[in-house]
């Protein structure tokens, strides 16, 4: 059982070390959002796929290992954590806070970084789509069906790709 804990300690770090890249990875995309630069952008999506693929991999011998202990022990898998482990010294549940304080830490890190991003290309969005319908002298009107539903029309006047063409 202490081979299965050792196993799964080192593991759950490994896994911390990949959400870390993640972190860093939503660091530059914030960055390249900033900036604009697409091309960043892609490579740091790619990176993040890859990433997501080898968390996946990480997550499924994590669950081979409490499966086994939890046979073993005659225990619900769904019930066995770290927190819960059986026959864990004073040292091992040290540990183990440590390492769930850190990734608790890295992955409200993540979610914060995520909202960040998430409202700077909403804002970007909004602003290339503002820009477009002021080229395009698109407007946006509604009115609403017999049965009481709103109806989103787009009205586009003559413009300046109009006229050329």
């Amino acid at each position: 059982m202490n081979a299965d804990l050792t196993q799964l300690l080192d593991l759950v770090g490994r896994q911390k070390a990949v959400y870390d890249g993640l972190l860093d990875l939503a660091k530059q995309k914030k960055d390249a959002i900033v900036k604009g630069d697409i091309t960043t952008m892609d490579q740091v999506v790619a990176s993040e796929e890859a990433l997501l693929v080898h968390i996946t991999e990480l997550e499924r011998l994590r669950r081979e290992i409490t499966q086994g202990v939890a046979v073993r022990c005659e225990v619900d898998v769904d019930q066995l954590t770290l927190a819960n482990w059986p026959d864990l010294d004073d040292e091992q549940r040290g540990q183990i806070d440590r390492l769930q304080t850190d990734f608790r830490q890295t992955l409200d890190e993540i979610s914060e970084i995520n909202q960040v991003n998430s409202r700077l290309l909403t804002i970007h969005l909004d602003y290339v789509q503002a820009v477009i319908n002021e080229v395009t002298q698109t407007q946006r009107s509604s009115s609403y069906d017999k049965d009481g539903s709103q109806q989103t029309r787009r009205l586009q006047r003559l413009n300046l790709v109009d006229e050329v063409m």
